[in-house]
């Protein structure tokens, strides 16, 4: 598990292949357990983790962020997804027109709609980003 995490965060692996490597050592290593004569050294392949994320989350490696739908224009920003307007309602000045710009694309996948959002915005709140920071070793 540790490999995977020096591979991402070191080496510049993508997620999707990060996760790649993990289900291989998992397939190796359940694959060798097969020699295996005692229980004692019998690893329970369970509790190994079958997705990169999952190992970010087990190690607190992952941090808090918060999500926004953000206009491409004018950069306004709408917290729920769920609830966002198709367009940016945003106005510079009380009696200014709306900007108007399109927050969502749709993308068809197997047929199947999805509405995704033109442009995020990630927000760690300070809190959090000060409990991270102040938590690494070395740091007073």
């Amino acid at each position: 598990m540790f490999l995977v995490l020096v591979l991402s965060l070191l080496c510049g692996v993508s997620r999707k292949q990060a996760t790649f490597v993990l289900v291989t050592l998992k397939y190796i290593i359940s694959w060798t357990r097969s020699s295996c004569t005692t229980s004692d050294q019998a690893l329970d392949l369970n509790a190994f983790p079958g997705d990169y994320r999952t190992l970010l989350r087990h190690f607190d490696l992952d941090p808090r962020l918060c999500s926004y739908v953000c206009c491409p224009s004018c950069f306004a920003l709408y917290p729920d997804f769920s609830n966002a307007p198709d367009k940016c309602i945003n106005r510079k000045a009380q009696n200014e027109l709306p900007c108007g710009s399109a927050l969502f694309r749709t993308k068809s996948i197997r047929g199947q709609e999805f509405r995704r959002p033109i442009r995020t915005y990630l927000h760690q709140g300070m809190k959090d980003w000060v409990a991270r920071l102040l938590s690494r070793p070395n740091i007073e």
